[in-house]
C-alpha cells in the first residue's frame, strides 16, 4: 500500500464558510487519505502537486497551481519475476 505512513500527507485542507457542508467550515483537515494498494510490491512512491513538485508539508490546498483538494499518489509497480 502507498502511502503506508501516517505522516505521509495527501490532503491539507480547510473549507471556508461559503463552500458546501457548512458545519465542517473554518476545520482544518490534514490527513493521509488517499492509497494505492496492490498485491505486488511497489518500487518506489510519490505524493505531488499537479506541476510535478513534490508536497510540502504546510502547503494548503486548494491552490492557483494545484486546484484539488488531494494530492496525486504516485507509484510504480516492480515487474514481477517468472
Amino acid at each position: 500500500m502507498f502511502p503506508s505512513r501516517p505522516d505521509m500527507i495527501t490532503t491539507y485542507k480547510k473549507r471556508t464558510a461559503s463552500q458546501a457542508q457548512f458545519k465542517k467550515s473554518e476545520l482544518t483537515v490534514r490527513e493521509s487519505k488517499d492509497k494505492i494498494v496492490s498485491t505486488v510490491s511497489f518500487s518506489y512512491g510519490e505524493i505531488r502537486t499537479m506541476d510535478g513538485f513534490e508536497t510540502i508539508n504546510d502547503q494548503m490546498i486548494p491552490s492557483n497551481k494545484h486546484p484539488f483538494d488531494h494530492f496525486l499518489c504516485i507509484t510504480e509497480i516492480r515487474p514481477v519475476k517468472k
